[in-house]
């Protein structure tokens, strides 16, 4: 992964000067500092997003960027992680040393572009499909039906009469 850290670390260190800023989001920041980069890295990147980590990653942060450890281990805490029943995920913003707890809710039609379990991703193909003359309602429609499977809520009747048509069509 050098080649990839190097031309990273030419990014932030010629981005730097041009305007562009690197925003890195990482669970753990030990590997980065390791890379032959991470000087051109860590001196151009002046914005952090910290997700959910490990508690065996609490200690580098602290150590790297001198994270306050009450404030640091809350992202390897249970409360960090994603509520589905809010459809969000919980990020530490770190903006030049300010330091900001955050959420981040996604657009439902983006999300359910991405669902990548089994079943979710055979209802999204059943609406696209059922709406191929407009695959962009498709997927609204299907996103509607997606929010309702994280919440653990009633499919509409379109995801229900769709699923059961699919599941007859697998026996016959």
């Amino acid at each position: 992964f050098d080649a990839i850290a190097s031309l990273i670390g030419r990014l932030c260190a010629n981005g730097a000067k041009s305007g562009i800023r690197v925003i890195i989001s990482a669970q753990e920041p030990e590997t980065i500092y390791q890379s032959k980069a991470a000087q051109k890295i860590f001196a151009n990147i002046t914005t952090r997003l910290v997700g959910r980590i490990q508690s065996s990653a609490v200690d580098p942060f602290i150590v790297r960027f001198k994270y306050p450890t009450e404030i640091i281990r809350v992202n390897s805490t249970e409360a960090f992680y994603p509520k589905k029943s809010g459809i969000y995920s919980q990020w530490l913003l770190d903006d030049n040393g300010k330091l900001t707890f955050c959420r981040y809710y996604p657009a439902y039609c983006l999300l359910a572009s991405v669902a990548n379990n089994p079943n979710e991703q055979e209802l999204r193909s059943l609406f696209l499909k059922y709406y191929q003359d407009n695959p962009l309602l498709g997927l609204v429609k299907f996103s509607e039906d997606y929010i309702r499977m994280i919440r653990e809520e009633e499919l509409s009747e379109l995801a229900k009469n769709l699923l059961s048509k699919s599941h007859i069509k697998q026996v016959a």
